[in-house]
């Protein structure tokens, strides 16, 4: 089969059908050639044979590209109003540091924050705390919020103890995110005093919190149980939890 030969009009039409815009002629599909991306607008020299051939696209717009401290900080300033960027940026994937119009600085990877909406974790937990949260009833009564442990403080309380913890599990090390849970080290029921003392609490992930109510039971719990518990199980399940990390890669 002879070679395929195109001429520059038609690199340009297929180039395009891609969605990008060349900037400039192109002679042969071994060339870098400078091009537009028609969503985004991103610039960038670009194999045409990976765009012609394979259907290579818009890295930018696949959130593959790169991204400088002064291009996420202009995205934060053109697009998201009452965040500042605090830190440098080193990419799209690796956490940079912001801080919200009320004070609350956190980490995010900025991927995250531009494509999922990734806002201030403290905000979001003051928004959906007491009757700010979707399932809030305004017609339980005292006891009954104790029972359900929906009271005011509750989820501030929750929220304090995973940060004191960066956010990981204090068993497997854990930080994934979305799986922690905060556990009381004096149980909920025996120690009232204690329910909302951050220092009476530790961050798990669901498996280790499972784990450990698996061998004491739910209710009448101690902090000596914990101290026994996490000497025999945090060296296994430290381990588990890097070899799954690890095969995981």
């Amino acid at each position: 089969m002879g070679k395929i030969m195109r001429t520059p009009e038609e690199f340009a039409r297929i180039i395009a059908e891609r969605g990008f815009i060349v900037l400039e002629e192109v002679r042969s599909q071994k060339e870098n050639a400078l091009m537009q991306c028609k969503k985004c607008g991103h610039v960038k020299r670009k194999r045409v044979q990976s765009v012609v051939n394979k259907g290579y696209g818009c890295a930018k717009c696949a959130g593959n590209e790169r991204l400088s401290t002064q291009e996420f900080n202009d995205y934060v300033a053109k697009n998201v109003h009452g965040y500042t960027l605090i830190s440098e940026v080193n990419g799209a994937f690796k956490k940079a540091k912001l801080r919200c119009d009320f004070g609350h600085e956190y980490e995010v990877n900025p991927i995250d924050f531009i494509h999922k909406g990734y806002r201030c974790p403290i905000c979001k937990f003051i928004k959906m705390s007491g009757s700010g949260h979707w399932n809030y009833n305004a017609d339980l009564s005292k006891e009954e919020r104790e029972t359900t442990r929906a009271f005011p403080g509750y989820t501030a309380w929750q929220f304090a103890v995973k940060k004191r913890d960066n956010f990981s599990c204090q068993c497997c090390g854990d930080s994934r995110g979305g799986n922690l849970v905060s556990h009381h080290l004096d149980g909920w029921n025996i120690a009232k005093e204690k329910r909302l003392d951050v220092d009476n609490g530790v961050t798990l992930c669901e498996d280790c919190h499972k784990d450990f109510h698996g061998k004491y039971g739910y209710g009448g719990n101690t902090k000596t149980q914990y101290d026994k518990w996490l000497s025999s199980a945090e060296n296994s399940r430290r381990f588990l939890y890097a070899k799954n990390a690890e095969e995981a890669v």
